[in-house]
């Protein structure tokens, strides 16, 4: 067992005014503000962080084996099986693995993600992706999100407690927007929910 502790005390990439430098502004800290606004101020400005979450294992462990099935769809300019399930059952159009040449950066939400600098505020705001589907027939891009999760009953994302996914799906929009002059980004995106089944006995 490890005896480190948890210290909320930061000094590195805290907001400084009047810094000429481009501040680095993630994802996660917008949503963060979105949520808390006071709890923003406290971690970027003084430096005192919230708890971080309970390592997902699992879910980072199904989001891996996602981006190397999709990766090598990607190579291959096929299309992925789970996307024509999806086409057959009329939700979504043919589509394959945006294949781009910074693709493994923008998934890379630690170290780079997708970069945008928004002049007017000075702030360099980025996020990693988990994938980018282009549509066959238009050419267009639709960001992707991988979900892992045990819901007994049908997902509705119309409820509630997805409105933080949905939004998170828009900021990676705005980026890849602002990325990529052309193709043009789409207003469609989509969840990959892989849901757990408790109710299967065959192993």
């Amino acid at each position: 067992m490890s005896d480190s502790k948890y210290n909320p005390q930061k000094t590195r990439g805290l907001y400084v005014p009047g810094d000429a430098k481009p501040y680095k502004l993630s994802r996660s800290k917008i949503d963060l503000f979105l949520r808390c606004p006071r709890c923003f101020w406290l971690d970027r400005i003084l430096g005192i962080s919230p708890p971080p979450p309970w390592p997902y294992s699992l879910n980072i462990a199904v989001d891996e084996l996602l981006k190397k099935e999709f990766n090598m769809h990607r190579r291959m300019a096929t299309e992925h099986p789970a996307i024509s399930r999806a086409v057959r059952h009329g939700v979504m159009r043919p589509a394959v693995p945006f294949n781009h040449p910074d693709m493994s950066e923008w998934q890379d939400s630690l170290h780079h993600g997708i970069q945008v600098l928004h002049g007017l505020t000075n702030l360099l705001v980025f996020g990693g992706v988990d994938d980018i589907w282009q549509f066959i027939d238009t050419g267009k891009l639709a960001i992707v999100d991988y979900k892992a999760t045990y819901h007994p009953k049908k997902i509705d994302i119309s409820e509630p407690r997805y409105d933080s996914y949905k939004a998170q799906l828009e900021i990676y929009q705005w980026l890849l927007s602002h990325r990529l002059d052309s193709p043009s980004t789409s207003d469609i995106a989509f969840f990959l929910f892989c849901n757990a089944d408790a109710s299967r006995l065959d192993f």
